[in-house]
């Protein structure tokens, strides 16, 4: 335990002093000349962000912008227009097999508004929000009819598929079930 906090300790001075630090197996060099800050943190952070881009490290593009947030204004154009698609490109296949952009921004430190941004830029069409990908649990809408009509309740096969109660019903309203009269559940 002490090794972690000593190896953070390390990280956080590397990072604030403008040295290199260690994070995991990889050691990064910020810009910087041995220990001076000459140069702007906006543009030293974008350098560190973009080589964290391209290793594909998504939880020290966390810790980056965080330590950015400490330092810099605001994170606003932080990135060129570049690392931001390349950013997006790093998250899309998340995106694409079913995560939510709450849990991509929570990932990445960001909002999820800035992530929805970074991947429309990288070209993934956006789903409505609360909507999650049908590809993540696909529904047998025979089956679910066949049930429906069997008697089993929309709360049961909500459960049961994986969907709220709202969506199940429009499952079952674009399955043909006719549907049951108001009863207590």
């Amino acid at each position: 335990m002490a090794c972690c906090k000593r190896a953070r300790l390390h990280a956080l001075s590397g990072l604030i002093h403008g040295s290199s630090f260690l994070y995991a197996p990889v050691i990064f060099q910020l810009p910087g000349r041995r220990g001076k800050l000459s140069e702007d943190p906006r543009v030293r952070y974008a350098k560190a962000i973009r080589r964290a881009i391209e290793n594909e490290d998504v939880p020290l593009i966390r810790f980056l912008f965080e330590e950015a947030t400490a330092e810099v204004f605001t994170l606003r154009g932080l990135l060129p227009r570049e690392s931001e698609v390349a950013l997006g490109r790093l998250l899309m296949p998340k995106y694409q097999s079913g995560a939510s952009l709450l849990l991509l921004s929570a990932e990445t430190g960001r909002s999820a508004q800035y992530v929805a941004k970074l991947l429309r830029m990288a070209g993934a069409a956006i789903r409505p929000a609360y909507r999650p990908a049908r590809t993540a649990h696909p529904v047998d809408l025979a089956e679910l009819r066949r049930r429906y009509e069997a008697g089993a309740s929309v709360a049961g096969l909500a459960h049961l598929i994986h969907y709220c109660r709202e969506s199940t019903r429009k499952f079952l309203l674009e399955a043909g079930a006719a549907r049951r009269a108001f009863r207590a559940e």
